[in-house]
């Protein structure tokens, strides 16, 4: 019997599968056959819901940049934590946000979809910048954050996780990196 689901339905399962397939076996050789299988359907009824791979790609990423905006925000309006924490909370998961992203995407740094890799790269800047703002600009009013141009600083470190390979890095090392570039202090 064939299970009919709502369009919304089957297109977070397309997703959640190509997101999957990307992590395990990268972009370049997962092909839109192996996302199909993996989210029960016919070929034919992927391209209903995605033209081409890189459109799955696309939507892939926009999810799991929407999953980690919601997130940062979340750690951020936590305001009951002291800012510190908080700042080193969202440090964390922009960590694993990049190492997520490097174990899918690795594989485009070095190949002719390079240009591919920095759009995805700036797009998740882009989306993030605003809510990173936020505690820049609270850390800047409690006399937390101590740096000339932090909201430049906090810029340039997010840019740079997206093409750092953490996988010789120290958690705590780059948090020290990260909190001496913006010159964080604890409260007094």
């Amino acid at each position: 019997m064939r299970v009919t689901k709502h369009p919304d339905e089957r297109r977070r399962e397309i997703i959640q599968a190509a997101r999957e397939l990307f992590a395990a076996n990268g972009f370049i050789k997962t092909t839109i056959s192996d996302i199909a299988e993996k989210s029960g359907m016919a070929k034919g009824l992927f391209y209903y819901y995605f033209r081409t791979k890189d459109d799955v790609m696309a939507a892939a990423v926009e999810d799991y940049i929407a999953q980690t905006q919601a997130q940062v925000l979340g750690i951020v309006r936590q305001t009951e934590k002291d800012l510190v924490s908080r700042i080193e909370e969202v440090i964390n998961v922009v960590i694993d946000f990049s190492q997520d992203a490097e174990r899918v995407f690795a594989e485009l740094k070095s190949s002719d979809r390079y240009m591919f890799h920095q759009s995805i790269l700036e797009h998740a800047v882009t989306r993030l910048s605003p809510v990173l703002s936020q505690l820049v600009d609270e850390g800047l009013e409690k006399g937390v954050i101590r740096c000339a141009q932090p909201h430049v600083v906090a810029q340039i470190l997010f840019y740079g996780f997206g093409m750092i390979d953490f996988t010789n890095l120290d958690r705590s090392v780059i948090l020290e990196i990260v909190t001496q570039s913006l010159g964080v202090e604890a409260a007094k």
